[in-house]
């Protein structure tokens, strides 16, 4: 028997005592810590390279910049460039008093779950807090810019210690006190200042402390802070000269896993398709369906289109880790990285001025490289942008204004359940804003009559019409298409004769087939700088079958026929209808307020703008008006009934779908 087995066996359970065991803030190895550092950058704006290759090199895992000098708007360009690859989009939250000056931004990593918000209810400092959650542990990080007192701001350390104290006093309620980094402004090595050392009073009171004890200014004085209510949450500490600003960077690690890399599921197929098999077996298929047009076509072109395509090309499914990209990167860069951290050493080993001198010269040489390169890289995907969408989206990339993604949703809610969520809450927003329009809807006035032909029936179309419309469509797809739409292009020639049929006996019947309905809703952000956690700053783009536009846009030519004959279009409309936009739009006004201001009249301008426009139109109050104003009887008036009602839709986000809701009201936003 083992001795520990045989010393357990005689000791007496009576004689032992429970011990509780007190959970410690530990990782299993120093590697593993979140790595955050500090900088007060005395404005990015020309500081973007070194900012973004400092976090890079220290491999940060969360980065707060204060004293950014960006402002509220207008600054998106800046803020996306500070943000390097595997980073979320950098947090501005810039001064909003309109003084210049100020400023505090986030970075962190992308599989960092972090919540951070601006704290606007002081008014001597600037503050934000982030809340970091990982392995279901969860720690606040709070920082301070206070910006030094002057005859314009009007601040005075009286104050701002008075507001600070009262700032602490909220959190000392809470369980966990947070961590805060910042610059102060405040030389806490000075022991004899007075303000300092009500500052510590301050600090000692609420159990804080303050744990950088270096020079982190050129001037030799500790402004910037790391207070915290453990000192064993800090490790790992250093002030390190960048040569960035006069301010050094703050490094630590908390006793908290790194976060893992972000592995996301894709689903491909393989785009080294035998074409020429494909195009045999489909020509198979289109000779098949010639035999019974009278069946309904759409369910079986889909269920045949997709059996082919899985034989052909059939599903991949692979996990794959987003790893940080540099295409910009040279061999050149390379070298000056490793020959910059060759100098750095030497001169924290010598610590003499020429050879700091030698590693700013190094640095500057660094950043100028690294800008050459981008631009190089930059201007060559502009050169290859082929049309203007591509163009647009390198542009965006570039200013910062893109990000309508998905992945911008909560990390925290399991896709399906978000799915489900955002499904509901989609719809329950259409009944809200229904309520009250539903009450006033006894009290409508009635329409105009119309006193034309009206339009009763729809002309069958020609392949080559059919042809003509595909190709001039943009080539997308969705999840609903049975093959993706430029193989349908490539094969167009053996498949348009069902198509054709397809849509002549959706015209000449009046009924929209069920599959061409239903729509897979992708929930997008509003804007960049919006929260994800809240539903209500996304909206809902419907993505539906390509088939299903081909058939609206082939009504759409013979009913613009008909209200153009008619001149039903009113005069002021611009949207949907060729040869105007909103460019036309804004000459239309622009040259009316022109010409009221030379007869010397007053102008007012008002602007309205309709929550959910689409999503609520009443279909009975539509039909009506299509019928009694625009004249449409008949097969007509019945396939634009068919075309509104019944409809369904369901959310997909990555890849999982929620349970398919009805639409009684709205038409799709993706629609014609």
């Amino acid at each position: 028997m083992h001795s520990n087995q045989r010393f357990k066996k005689q000791a007496p359970s009576k004689n032992l005592i429970p011990v509780k065991v007190i959970k410690t803030y530990s990782v299993p190895n120093e590697a593993q810590g979140l790595k955050v550092i500090h900088l007060n950058a005395q404005s990015v704006g020309n500081k973007i390279t070194l900012v973004n290759d400092l976090i890079v090199e220290l491999d940060a895992d969360i980065a707060f910049i204060t004293e950014t000098w960006l402002k509220p708007k207008g600054d998106e360009g800046i803020v996306n460039q500070l943000r390097p690859d595997g980073y979320a989009k950098p947090l501005n939250f810039a001064r909003t008093t309109g003084q210049p000056g100020g400023g505090i931004c986030v970075i962190h990593r992308e599989s960092l779950d972090a919540k951070c918000t601006v704290l606007t209810s002081m008014t001597q400092f600037e503050c934000c807090e982030c809340k970091l959650y990982t392995n279901g542990r969860s720690v606040l990080l709070i920082c301070v810019y206070r910006p030094p007192p002057s005859p314009k701001n009007k601040f005075t350390p009286k104050q701002f210690l008075a507001e600070f104290e009262t700032f602490l006093d909220e959190f000392s309620l809470n369980v966990h006190l947070p961590i805060i980094i910042g610059d102060f402004n405040l030389h806490f090595d000075n022991q004899t200042e007075t303000y300092v050392c009500q500052m510590r009073d301050i600090l000692r009171t609420h159990l804080l402390t303050q744990v950088v004890n270096l020079p982190t200014q050129k001037k030799n004085h500790i402004l910037d802070w790391v207070v915290t209510p453990d000192i064993s949450l800090i490790s790992n500490l250093q002030v390190m000269d960048k040569c960035i600003s006069d301010h050094k960077v703050i490094v630590f690690d908390l006793p908290f896993c790194k976060p893992k890399p972000v592995k996301r599921t894709i689903t491909c197929r393989n785009k080294n398709i035998d074409n020429q098999k494909l195009g045999t077996a489909i020509q198979g298929v289109a000779e098949e369906m010639k035999k019974d047009y009278n069946k309904n076509l759409v369910d079986i072109y889909n269920r045949k289109l997709k059996e082919l395509l899985d034989i052909y090309a059939p599903l991949k499914t692979r996990i794959v880790t987003e790893r940080p990209s540099a295409p910009w990167m040279t061999s050149h860069i390379k070298n000056l990285k490793t020959e910059r951290r060759r100098a750095e050493r030497k001169w924290h080993s010598t610590s003499l001025s020429v050879h700091r001198d030698i590693y700013r010269d190094l640095n500057r040489k660094l950043k100028n490289a690294i800008e050459t390169a981008k631009k190089y890289y930059y201007c060559h995907k502009i050169e290859e942008c082929l049309t203007s969408k591509a163009l647009y989206n390198v542009a965006n990339t570039l200013s910062g204004k893109g990000g309508n993604s998905q992945g911008s949703i909560p990390k925290t809610i399991p896709a399906d359940k978000l799915a489900e969520r955002f499904g509901n809450f989609f719809i329950e927003k259409i009944a809200k804003i229904r309520k009250p329009m539903d009450a006033a809807s006894s009290s409508l006035p009635s329409f105009d009559c119309f006193d034309g032909d009206c339009m009763m029936m729809f002309e069958p179309v020609t392949k080559e019409d059919v042809m003509k419309i595909i190709k001039a469509s943009p080539p997308k797809s969705c999840c609903l298409d049975p093959i993706p739409t430029p193989l349908l292009v490539i094969h167009l020639e053996h498949l348009i004769e069902p198509i054709t049929a397809m849509i002549n006996q959706s015209l000449l019947s009046g009924i929209v087939p069920v599959s061409f309905k239903h729509a897979v809703v992708l929930p997008l952000l509003k804007k960049p700088n919006l929260s994800p956690e809240e539903l209500s700053n996304f909206r809902p783009v419907s993505n539906l079958p390509f088939l299903s536009k081909i058939l609206e846009k082939v009504v759409l030519l013979q009913l613009k026929k008909h209200l153009t004959k008619n001149n039903l279009l009113d005069n002021f409309q611009s949207a949907y209808r060729e040869f105007h936009n909103t460019e036309t739009a804004l000459l239309k006004v622009q040259n009316d307020l022109i010409c009221a201001a030379d007869k010397g009249h007053t102008s007012i301008l008002a602007l309205l703008d309709l929550s959910a426009a689409f999503d609520t139109i009443d279909h009975s109050i539509l039909l009506e008006r299509l019928s009694k104003t625009f004249g449409l009887s008949g097969v007509v008036l019945k396939w634009f009934s068919s075309y509104v009602s019944g409809r369904t839709q369901c959310i997909m986000i990555n890849n999982q779908t929620s349970p398919v809701f009805d639409l009684n009201y709205g038409v799709p936003q993706g629609s014609v």
